[in-house]
């Protein structure tokens, strides 16, 4: 499975060099040693206020911002009434990393002698636990059917899977994507059945798109979609992964620049750019598709450039890679914008130094 670039690199590149002396004559440009105090940025959105656990740090809140020492880590996330998260990242040679996480609520349990027992009302996520997933709904019934493995209670939660790093700048045009867009927990888990349980989901705006639902080994299970609606059958209860697969079909590509000035006093000049994707699809699928490539919705941003300060003028050249991408998926066709690698060129001009004006004599005596 590929996903695309998610990380931002820094870089600082000095135009001019240093000089010893300068007058007004020689209007010598001075830039002083850059100093780069910009730290590893990662940040973290979650739609429900939860506490963030990296390195030793615990952060809570919805919005959090952590600057890691290392390249790659795990961020565990936890809310109360809420299935916890695992988040791994990697900045890959950036320093900027952003993502969104989705905590849910774990779906009601139903007793296992009253989810077996003959008519009986089919195990359903609950309402909560759906609306957390755009509307999602999933059920299965396991009336008069012989478990031989673990016993109950039963439930069937719907939850969305973290991002995940992987190969980040390697897609290509004609490039099959397969990624989770929705996940499974059957419980409970182990539990074998004499006969396949018929599971059944509506995912709304899944209509048209060609999604697959896959086991623990990554093997595909048989199901239909029709319309909104896909059903498969399970011979065994663990977790499972709805998968969206979309084709690349285009990719252009640009640079857009940005010129900040400032008072180079000051020592520092402060910039914005965005970061993340955005589409023209309104499907909540598609959007789920996407984040798990690319991290975040896009986002507007800001950091700054720091150096020894001097006198004179700071302009600070700001470079985006921005890559267009064109998907389709089943019948379906949606683009997407992403704003990815940053590049900054520092230009510092200093004052110009007047050389003072000796007094002069011309002829008569000082006496």
């Amino acid at each position: 499975m590929k996903s695309l670039l998610k990380n931002v690199a820094f870089g600082v590149l000095v135009a001019a060099s240093l000089t010893a002396c300068h007058t007004e004559s020689d209007n010598t440009v001075v830039v002083p040693d850059v100093v780069r105090t910009s730290a590893k940025m990662l940040v973290l959105h979650a739609n429900t206020s939860a506490t963030f656990t990296y390195g030793g740090q615990t952060k809570t809140g919805t919005d959090v911002t952590f600057n890691p020492t290392a390249n790659a880590g795990t961020v565990n996330i936890t809310a109360t009434g809420k299935n916890a998260l695992a988040l791994e990242f990697d900045f890959n040679g950036g320093e900027y990393l952003e993502y969104d996480v989705v905590l849910v609520t774990p779906a009601p349990a139903v007793a296992a002698n009253v989810a077996e027992t003959a008519g009986a009302n089919p195990v359903k996520n609950g309402d909560i636990n759906a609306q957390e997933n755009g509307g999602v709904t999933a059920e299965f019934s396991v009336a008069g059917n012989t478990n031989n493995g673990t016993t109950g209670p039963y439930s069937i939660t719907v939850f969305t899977p973290a991002s995940t790093q992987t190969d980040v700048e390697d897609i290509e045009k004609s490039d099959v994507l397969e990624e989770p867009v929705l996940s499974l927990d059957c419980r409970p888990d182990g539990a074998v059945f004499q006969n396949p349980i018929q599971v059944s989901m509506n995912v709304p705006g899944s209509a048209g798109y060609n999604v697959g639902c896959y086991d623990e080994n990554e093997d595909e299970i048989a199901s239909t979609h029709v319309g909104d609606q896909i059903q498969f059958e399970l011979s065994h209860f663990s977790f499972y992964d709805l998968i969206l697969k979309a084709t690349v079909a285009n990719i252009t590509e640009k640079v857009q620049e940005y010129v900040y000035t400032g008072d180079a006093s000051k020592g520092s000049v402060d910039y914005s750019f965005k970061y993340g994707f955005e589409n023209n699809d309104n499907s909540a699928l598609v959007k789920k598709f996407l984040t798990k490539l690319y991290g975040t919705a896009v986002k507007d941003n800001s950091k700054s450039v720091t150096f020894k300060k001097v006198d004179g003028t700071a302009k600070l050249i700001v470079s985006q890679e921005v890559k267009d991408y064109e998907y389709t998926s089943g019948d379906k066709t949606f683009t997407v914008r992403v704003y990815g690698k940053i590049s900054e060129k520092l230009e510092i001009e200093a004052a110009t130094e007047v050389a003072p004006t000796i007094p002069t004599h011309n002829g008569g005596s000082n006496d």
